[in-house]
């Protein structure tokens, strides 16, 4: 310990600097920098009043040469190991530095490969949406279209209907009695009164007229009730019979 301790003290003296500043006032032409005054270098000329002198030697004890040779070589194998450790983590180091660049220059291009098959997929899909839009605009143009003529289709059977309808009722109002022929009409169906009942017997046959008989039918020409021009045989006209009746009394 005596030997490791003096050793250190040698050191430290061996490396002790003496220095002073020349100046204490930091002037603003050195840009706020103070100048230091160093020791003199080992290549400056040797101090004439130290010619003559002989340096002191320290002797060493017994023992401490080997103690200062152990403590060197212990020293220089730890730096070595050191140096060596440093050196494998440095090229480790750069090796992991190249290994990432590497796939950061990987990942760079595979986003750059990415970027351009999406731009690809972005302008495919816009075709695709826009062929899609004008298909569905026409389709809306067609249908448009197709419903306009419908309505315009509509429009002219309404049209005609109406013109058919109107038709109809001018028809019909040429039917209608004038008031001036109430008087003669009335007396007209007085006179020819109109009979619209029938009577139909067991087998389906029509007899017309409320007091028609049996016997007073031809069978040839009695009408049957599925008969199907049966609707076409009208009223029967018993003006003639009111004028029998009138004769027999």
């Amino acid at each position: 310990m005596h030997l490791v301790a003096r050793s250190g003290s040698l050191f430290n003296k061996s490396f002790h600097v003496h220095w002073y500043p020349v100046t204490s006032n930091l002037s603003p032409v050195s840009g706020g920098l103070q100048f230091v005054r160093w020791r003199r270098m080992r290549l400056h000329p040797p101090n004439l009043n130290k010619r003559m002198m002989v340096p002191f030697v320290n002797p060493l004890e017994e023992g401490e040469q080997d103690e200062i040779d152990r403590l060197t070589q212990q020293y220089e194998a730890n730096y070595s190991s050191q140096r060596i450790f440093l050196k494998k983590l440095y090229h480790m180091a750069t090796d992991k530095a190249a290994m990432e660049l590497q796939e950061a220059e990987e990942e760079e291009q595979e986003h750059r490969e990415m970027m351009e098959y999406l731009n690809k997929e972005n302008k495919r899909l816009a075709a695709l949406r826009e062929e899609r839009e004008r298909r569905e605009l026409d389709e809306k143009l067609e249908y448009v279209m197709l419903s306009k003529l419908r309505h315009q289709e509509k429009a002219e059977i309404k049209h005609k209907e109406a013109l058919k309808a109107l038709e109809a009722a001018q028809e019909l109002v040429k039917s209608f009695i004038p008031p001036e022929r109430f008087a003669s009409l009335i007396e007209h169906a007085y006179e020819n009164p109109v009979d619209y009942n029938y009577a139909i017997d067991r087998d389906g046959f029509m007899y017309p007229g409320h007091n028609t008989k049996v016997q007073d039918v031809v069978p040839e020409l009695r009408p049957r009730l599925d008969d199907p021009n049966v609707s076409k045989v009208g009223p029967v006209d018993v003006s003639c019979l009111r004028s029998e009746q009138a004769a027999s009394v």
